[in-house]
């Protein structure tokens, strides 16, 4: 998952590595359980060895929690820079499902890089790798909708699906779950050929394409439907239609 956090792109983060797992304590947090709170002094780096966890942060008048980033595995996690002084954390990191994670202080890394320059620059690095990630992100809430969201987070992690559950992506997006998946079976559509339930074979003339359903006395619908389908009024027979037709879909 290295294209999610983009502001690791030019920078040489092996100092850090190698500090967690070599000079660091193993963590074991299950999952929901914080390494840092909002509030409290940020205290840790860590390298995750395995599961993924979350940047959240609470809306106060809401009382609703928000995903604002993500790290996975083989990748560092922190509150920075407000680790390397121990200043309030500004958000809650939590798991996102069991996870074994190498942790040092945030100082430690602090006091590598006043004694060393080279480091130092590197500090500098991914602090303006940061703040170009999050620059974007913050900009993308206002030129892209919902969708156009989802599609570039598909675009620059096609596996995301399937490591986040459709509520976590959809707290990152800032968007129901519903509208998720929405936006999902919208995409499932396009892939399909199909671009509207009204019209849902636009190369095909629609009286071929409901005749083909409603006299295809071999599919599972058969002639209680046809018989159905007689009695109804045209609303309903639009409606009907539609509802095949997602089965249909479903099973094909």
């Amino acid at each position: 998952m290295d294209a999610f956090n983009t502001y690791k792109k030019g920078a040489d983060l092996q100092f850090m590595v190698d500090e967690c797992l070599n000079r660091g304590k193993v963590l074991q947090l299950k999952k929901d359980e914080t390494l840092e709170r909002a509030g409290e002094p940020a205290r840790w780096i860590g390298f995750i060895k395995s599961g993924y966890l979350k940047y959240v942060v609470t809306n106060p008048v809401e009382e609703k929690a928000y995903n604002t980033g993500f790290v996975f595995e083989g990748e560092l996690v922190a509150d920075y820079p407000n680790c390397l002084y121990g200043k309030p954390s500004e958000i809650d990191i939590v798991a996102g499902v069991d996870c074994t994670i190498n942790v040092i202080k945030g100082t430690t890394i602090q006091a590598m890089y006043e004694e060393d320059p080279h480091l130092m620059n590197i500090g500098k690095e991914i602090g303006e790798g940061l703040f170009m990630q999050t620059y974007s992100r913050f900009l993308n809430f206002y030129r892209t909708d919902a969708s156009t969201r989802y599609k570039q987070l598909l675009q620059r992690c096609p596996n995301i699906v399937q490591q986040l559950p459709l509520q976590e992506i959809a707290s990152y997006l800032h968007v129901t779950p519903v509208t998720v998946s929405k936006i999902r079976k919208e995409l499932l559509g396009k892939e399909r050929g199909v671009t509207s339930f009204s019209d849902p074979h636009p190369q095909q003339s629609r009286p071929l394409f409901w005749g083909r359903v409603i006299n295809h006395n071999h599919t599972i619908f058969g002639a209680k439907i046809q018989k159905q389908f007689v009695k109804c009024d045209i609303l309903h027979k639009k409606l009907l239609l539609n509802a095949i037709f997602c089965i249909l879909i479903r099973f094909s």
